[in-house]
C-alpha cells in the first residue's frame, strides 16, 4: 500500500506549520493553520488529484479493470468504460477512510465500485457531520467490478458553509474513483486590507508599531501571504509592535466558489539614519586626496563647509594640490520620518619635508661599482627640523652632512639612509645602496682550446665559454646570441672562412671583459675529373685523331694542364672544354692537376692514334693449266697482309671463278696464306678455264673494314708458254 505519500505530506505540513508558528511568534503575528486538503472544486475530482483527498489508515492505489458507464479522466485519455477500462484507483481497506473539505456546494456524490469479490465491504459516506449513504458493495456473481455514483440522485448539501466529507470501508475493502460536485450560485468576493486605516504604503520608525485591518464580502475563506501567512477570518484586525527595521508587504486573498479577491499593503519600518565622513586627518602640501561620505537609512543628505552644495546619500570631493591650511568636511542626513544625523572630519595640510641622499654624487636607489672603490655619501634636506641617519649613516645627524669611504673591497653592500621630520611630525626618508662587486672574467674555448685552431671544411666543433662575477654576457663577431653567462654552442658543416668567436661579459657595475678564439676553416682537398669524349678513356682513333677534353673540379684554387704531345698545357680554369685535332699516330696522355691550401689532386686520360686499316693480296701464279695437279703442275696459292687499325684482324678472302661464282674463305693475322690444302681442294684455282679473280675484306677489332685490290690469274686447257 502507498500510505507513505499522504503521511509524508502531512508530516511536511506539520514541520512547515511549526516553522511558521516560530516565525510568527518572533514578530508577534498570530495566524491559524491552513485547511488541508483543499476545498473540492466544481465538477468531478478524481482520486489521483491528491490535493483534494486525505488518506486515513490503510489506503493505497491499485490497478483495476472495471466495466460501467463512466469514462476515464481527460488526463488518462477520456475513453468510455462501457467495454471495460483499466486504471489506477484508490482501495480503502476495512476500518480506513478517505476525507476532504468543501464549501458552497449544492450537490455531492462519490463513485465507488460494486464487485462480486467476497472481500468487498460496505461504504459509509458522510458529509457535514452526518451519514448520507451506507452501501454494501458486494453483488453475488458479478464478474467485473463497476463504478456507480452514490447517492443517486446526488445529495443536496444543506449549507453553503464549510463541511467535511469522508468514505469509510467496513467489513472489507472499498474501491473509490471520484467525487462529483456542483456549486451554489454566489457573487465573487471582495476584500480591503489597510494599515493604520491607510491603503499604504506607510513609513514608521524603528521599532515599528501599527495595526492591520481588513473587511471582505461574499468570502468563504481568507488566507494571508507575504509578510504574514495562514488562514484568516473574513473580517478582523491584527496589531504589530516592536517590529524590526525592514520592508513588510502584507497580502490577503479571500475566495469563494465563484472566484477570489486579493489586496496588499506595505509598511516601511525605517532605522535611524547614520552618516560617516572620511577624510585624512593630516597630509602634506600640495595635498591631493578624496573626501567621501556614506549613509544608511537616510532619505537625503546635505553637505556643508568643504562639502558645501553637495547632496546625495553618498558622495565625494576630490581635492587637488591643496596648500597648507585647515579644511573641514560636514554632512547632515535625514530619513523619511525626519530623524537626522551629522558627521564632520577635519584635514590639516602641512608643508612637506624633503631629504636627498647621494652616494658617489648619484641618487641611486642602488649603485654598483667594481672594487676596491672610494667615494663619499652626502645628504641635504628642506622643511625639516631634524634628520637622523641609519644603516651606514647610523649616528649621523643634522639637516645636511657627509661621510667619506676609502678602498671599499668587492663583496661589500652599504645602505645610506637619512630620515627627516618637519614640525608637524611628517617624515621623509631617502636611501641609496652601494654594492661593490668583483671584476668579471670570461674564458672562451673551441674544443677545449684557447686557439687559434685550423679545421678542414666541412668543419664541426664546439665553442664553450665560462665566466665569473658576471651578471650577463653577450655574443660578438661570429658567435650567435643571446647567451648566458656560461654555455656552449656546437657548429657543424662550417664552410671555408676565418671565424672569430667572442664573448663579452659585464658585472653588475657595468665593468666589461672580452675573450676571443680564432678558428680558420680551410677548404677540403680538391677533386678533379678529366674526361675524353665524355668518358674516362682510353680511346683509340685513326690518324689524324680528333677528340674533346672536358674537366670539372671542386675546392680548387688553381688548375694546370699537361700532355705528352704538348697540345694542352698551362693554367686552366676549374672547369672547361678543349677540342684536340690532328693528333698523329702514337699514345697521347693528358693530365689535369688542381690544388688548394689543403692539397692536390690529378686526373689523366689517354688517346691512342693508329694508322688507317690497310692490306694486300697476291697470287703465287698468274697463269695455270686447267686441272694442273692432274698434269703434275701446281694449283693456286693466295697470300696477303693486314696493317693499321686495331688488331687482331679478321680476313675474308673471296675468289670468283670464270663462271662468276664467288667463294669466301676466312683467314686471320697480320700476314696470311691460303693454299689448296687450306681450301680442301687440290685443284684450287684451276678447275675452270678462263680468268679467275681474288680479293680480301679486312676487319679490325674496332670494326673498321678495308678491301684490298682484286688480283687476277688465267687458267688454260693446254700449256701455251711451257710451265706457268
Amino acid at each position: 500500500m502507498k500510505t507513505g505519500k499522504k503521511h509524508f505530506r502531512t508530516w511536511m505540513m506539520w514541520i512547515g506549520a511549526v516553522a511558521l508558528l516560530v516565525a510568527l511568534l518572533l514578530t508577534t503575528r498570530l495566524v491559524s493553520a491552513a485547511i488541508y486538503p483543499e476545498y473540492l472544486r466544481n465538477g468531478r475530482t478524481f482520486d489521483q488529484e491528491s490535493n483534494y483527498i486525505q488518506w486515513n489508515g490503510s489506503v493505497g492505489y491499485i490497478s483495476l479493470f472495471h466495466r460501467d458507464n463512466t469514462s476515464l479522466p481527460a488526463f488518462e485519455g477520456g475513453a468510455h468504460c462501457g467495454s471495460g477500462c483499466t486504471e489506477q484507483v484508490t482501495r480503502i481497506q476495512s476500518g480506513s477512510s478517505i476525507s476532504g473539505n468543501f464549501t458552497y456546494l449544492q450537490t455531492f456524490n462519490v463513485q465507488v465500485a460494486y464487485s462480486g469479490d467476497t472481500n468487498v465491504g460496505t461504504a459509509i459516506i458522510r458529509a457535514c457531520g452526518q451519514p448520507i449513504r451506507t452501501e454494501n458493495l458486494y453483488i453475488a456473481n458479478q464478474g467485473t467490478p463497476g463504478f456507480n455514483n452514490l447517492p443517486v440522485p446526488a445529495w443536496s448539501v444543506p449549507t453553503a458553509g464549510d463541511c467535511t466529507w469522508s468514505i469509510t470501508a467496513s467489513g472489507g475493502y472499498v474501491d473509490f474513483r471520484a467525487v462529483t460536485t456542483t456549486y451554489r450560485t454566489t457573487p465573487a468576493p471582495t476584500v480591503d486590507l489597510r494599515v493604520n486605516s491607510s491603503n499604504g504604503p506607510i513609513n514608521v520608525g524603528v521599532p515599528g508599531s501599527y495595526t492591520l485591518s481588513w473587511t471582505s464580502t461574499n468570502a468563504a475563506s481568507c488566507s494571508a501571504s507575504g509578510s504574514w501567512s495562514g488562514s484568516q477570518a473574513t473580517n478582523s484586525s491584527q496589531p504589530y509592535n516592536n517590529v524590526a527595521a525592514g520592508i513588510y508587504t502584507y497580502t490577503i486573498t479571500c475566495t469563494n466558489p465563484t472566484g477570489s479577491a486579493t489586496d496588499s499593503v506595505t509598511v516601511n519600518v525605517l532605522s535611524a539614519p547614520t552618516v560617516t565622513v572620511s577624510a585624512p586627518a593630516a597630509v602634506t602640501a600640495p595635498a591631493s586626496y578624496t573626501a567621501t561620505w556614506s549613509s544608511s537609512n537616510a532619505s537625503s543628505c546635505t553637505g556643508s563647509n568643504r562639502f558645501s552644495t553637495l547632496t546625495g546619500l553618498s558622495g565625494s570631493r576630490a581635492e587637488t594640490n591643496l596648500p597648507v591650511g585647515t579644511y573641514d568636511y560636514t554632512v547632515t542626513c535625514t530619513n523619511a520620518v525626519g530623524a537626522t544625523a551629522a558627521d564632520t572630519k577635519r584635514t590639516v595640510v602641512y608643508a612637506a619635508p624633503t631629504v636627498d641622499v647621494k652616494v658617489d654624487g648619484l641618487d641611486g636607489p642602488t649603485l654598483t661599482r667594481t672594487g676596491p672603490f672610494s667615494y663619499s655619501a652626502t645628504w641635504s634636506s628642506t622643511n625639516a627640523t631634524s634628520c637622523t641617519g641609519s644603516s651606514r649613516l647610523a649616528g649621523y645627524t643634522g639637516t645636511t652632512g657627509s661621510r667619506a669611504e676609502t678602498n671599499i673591497p668587492a663583496g661589500t653592500i652599504y645602505d645610506y639612509t637619512i630620515t627627516c621630520q618637519n614640525a608637524a611630525g611628517t617624515t621623509a626618508s631617502d636611501s641609496v645602496r652601494m654594492v661593490v662587486v668583483a671584476a668579471p672574467t670570461v674564458d672562451v674555448r673551441v674544443n677545449g682550446s684557447n686557439g687559434p685552431l685550423t679545421f678542414t671544411q666541412p668543419a664541426s666543433y664546439t665553442v664553450s665559454w665560462s665566466s665569473t662575477n658576471a651578471t650577463s654576457c653577450s655574443a660578438l663577431n661570429n658567435l650567435p646570441g643571446p647567451i648566458a653567462t656560461s654555455g656552449l654552442t656546437t657548429f657543424s658543416n662550417v664552410l671555408q672562412a676565418v671565424y672569430r668567436y667572442t664573448v663579452q661579459c659585464v658585472n653588475s657595475a657595468g665593468s666589461a671583459v672580452t675573450d676571443t678564439v680564432v678558428v680558420s676553416v680551410n677548404p677540403p682537398p680538391p677533386t678533379v675529373d678529366l674526361r675524353i669524349d665524355g668518358g674516362n678513356g682510353p680511346i683509340t682513333q685513326v690518324e689524324p685523331g680528333g677528340y674533346t677534353l672536358t674537366w670539372t673540379s671542386t675546392s680548387a684554387a688553381s688548375c694546370t694542364a699537361s700532355s705528352s704531345d704538348m697540345l694542352w698545357t698551362g693554367t686552366v680554369g676549374a672547369g672547361g672544354t678543349i677540342t684536340i685535332s690532328g693528333a698523329v699516330i702514337g699514345t697521347h696522355t693528358y693530365t689535369l692537376t688542381c690544388s688548394n691550401v689543403t692539397g692536390t689532386a690529378s686526373d689523366t686520360v689517354t688517346a691512342y692514334i693508329v694508322a688507317p686499316l690497310s692490306g694486300t693480296i697476291t697470287v703465287t701464279y698468274s697463269r695455270l693449266l686447267l686441272f694442273a695437279p692432274n698434269l703434275g703442275q701446281p694449283a693456286q696459292t693466295l697470300m696477303g697482309t693486314a696493317s693499321g687499325g686495331e688488331p687482331p684482324y679478321t680476313i675474308r678472302v673471296q675468289v670468283r671463278s670464270p663462271s662468276g661464282i664467288v667463294s669466301t674463305y676466312t683467314r686471320s693475322g697480320s700476314s696470311w696464306q691460303f693454299t689448296p690444302g687450306s681450301a680442301g681442294d687440290p685443284n684450287f684455282g684451276t678447275t675452270a678455264e678462263g680468268t679467275w679473280m681474288a680479293w680480301a675484306n679486312l676487319t679490325d677489332s674496332a670494326g673498321r673494314t678495308f678491301r684490298t685490290i682484286s688480283i687476277p690469274w688465267d687458267v688454260s686447257w693446254h700449256p701455251v708458254h711451257g710451265r706457268p
